[in-house]
């Protein structure tokens, strides 16, 4: 995939165009979009959207650039049809090779000074893999480059921050930030601390690799600034530093988490818990779920075989689910390739049993299951964080994503913007003796995350122990609950 990047020359790609009549516009497909994911990002039922496309069903399979009609009042479609050709120019920072977008420049840098009214001072320090994308600063910002395929996911992180950092500046806040472009081991971190330690940033976002963190953790000369781990469940060598803040909650303790809201689920409901095994070696994440849940007394277990067909397999599950309660099933699958062969197995039995299939974070990210079997399944997990295309905060927030970076936003992005805008907020709330009640176990919410930091298993190291219950409901809606 080809971006303009590290420049990020941006371009409002136009996305839809209208037809002669009236009634409709036509929706240019975007790839691996489905029915299901144009109904949410737009706003339009899939009823209507079948409605307008004769032919197409639920299940159709929308091929690249596949155009397909949708009504003219659509949300989404009334903000993007407005703008053509948009185009940013965007300044070149020498001091780290890094390219910032024109709208989000901060302020030249001197450190954080006290006394300085409003002030807030943040760092973030990612692998951007800037000089290996190929950039060269005689060339212009009309270059054209390829992501480092190591770099793509911390790039749609970055996006989503750079969102942020905008919306705390339209806030009146007098933010001030730099890029520092760490690579993946210790080397370019070390010959950045001198300068990190200069300018004493009210918050640091990033690393996301460990021996990078330590690195940091130990070389600061303020320890007390808040050193946000943003994408990384794993502790590693990292727990006991106290100004380390671990965003995803680490994989024991999410699978204990799962267990505890079984529990609850089976006393409130009386409902039936049955553990699906599915063998061979397991991932920690997988081994830890499968410990947790059956553990849980009354926990039934189906072993899958995998040499026999879905039918069979159904038939031998059947007798362990209950017509009368709702049935849990516990999927301890981090594989998205398992995942797509045990789901039909589920599909044979809904029609006769209430069946509700919990799994993990990871799965809200596969893209190539079909979304309708989530729905039909009624598929639960617990995550920190979530995004439902179809609520407002979700289609202002892609909007102004497509408008700045021609893209729809990722989860990563999503993430990106909501730890930016939520510690940046956070940080200007410590620096005035406020808000630090969400360190020492409160709960906030940002956009599309919650919070809630906590001591790590008796460590010093706080990780994120909140989380939600996203559920795809068998009534096709989603259903979000803070559940701790």
């Amino acid at each position: 995939m080809y971006r303009f990047i590290w420049i990020l020359f941006l371009a409002m790609m136009p996305l839809f165009a209208y037809a002669q009549e009236e009634e409709y516009v036509e929706y240019v497909t975007k790839h691996k979009e489905t029915i299901f994911s144009i109904s949410r990002a737009t706003g339009v039922k899939v009823n209507k959207i079948l409605e307008l496309n004769p032919g197409f069903t639920r299940t159709t399979k929308l091929k690249l650039g596949q155009i397909i009609k949708l009504p003219a009042n659509s949300k989404v479609v009334e903000v993007q049809s407005s703008s053509t050709d948009y185009y940013v120019a965007t300044p070149y920072d020498p001091l780290k090779g890094t390219k910032i977008p024109a709208q989000f420049v901060g302020d030249t840098l001197s450190g954080n000074q006290s006394g300085a009214d409003d002030k807030v001072v943040m760092a973030f320090l990612l692998p951007l893999y800037a000089k290996e994308s190929g950039f060269s600063e005689e060339e212009g910002i009309t270059s054209e480059r390829k992501i480092p395929a190591k770099a793509e996911q911390f790039m749609q992180f970055y996006e989503g921050a750079l969102l942020a950092l905008d919306s705390l500046k339209r806030s009146g806040m007098n933010v001030e930030y730099q890029i520092f472009d760490v690579g993946r081991g210790t080397e370019l971190l070390a010959g950045y601390m001198a300068e990190i330690n200069a300018l004493n940033p009210d918050v640091i976002i990033g690393p996301v690799y460990e021996a990078q963190a330590k690195l940091l953790c130990d070389s600061l000369h303020n320890k007390s600034i808040p050193v946000v781990y943003p994408l990384s469940n794993r502790a590693g060598t990292l727990t006991g530093y106290e100004n380390l803040l671990m965003v995803n909650i680490s994989e024991r303790n999410l699978a204990v988490e799962m267990a505890t809201w079984l529990q609850g689920c089976m006393a409130r409901e009386s409902a039936n818990v049955l553990c699906f095994n599915l063998g061979g070696i397991q991932r920690n994440i997988e081994s830890y779920l499968s410990q947790s849940v059956t553990a849980i007394p009354g926990v039934v277990q189906y072993n899958w075989n995998r040499d026999i067909v879905a039918d069979s397999n159904a038939t031998l599950m059947k007798p362990l689910l209950r017509q009368d309660v709702e049935n849990y099933i516990v999927v301890p699958v981090e594989d998205e390739a398992s995942l797509s062969r045990v789901l039909p197995i589920f599909m044979l039995c809904k029609d006769e049993f209430n069946i509700t299939v919990v799994g993990l974070p990871d799965w809200q990210t596969y893209n190539r299951l079909d979304l309708e079997s989530y729905y039909k399944l009624n598929v639960t997990m617990l995550t920190y964080s979530y995004t439902d295309g179809a609520s407002d905060s979700m289609k202002s927030f892609t909007n102004n994503f497509v408008k700045y970076f021609g893209d729809i936003p990722s989860n990563l992005a999503c993430k990106g913007y909501d730890s930016a805008l939520f510690f940046g907020n956070l940080a200007y709330k410590i620096g005035r003796g406020e808000g630090s009640e969400v360190l020492h176990g409160g709960c906030a919410e940002g956009l599309f995350s919650v919070f809630r930091f906590v001591p790590m298993n008796g460590g010093a190291i706080k990780e994120n122990r909140a989380l939600y219950s996203v559920t795809y409901g068998r009534d096709y809606r989603l259903k979000i609950y803070r559940i701790n």
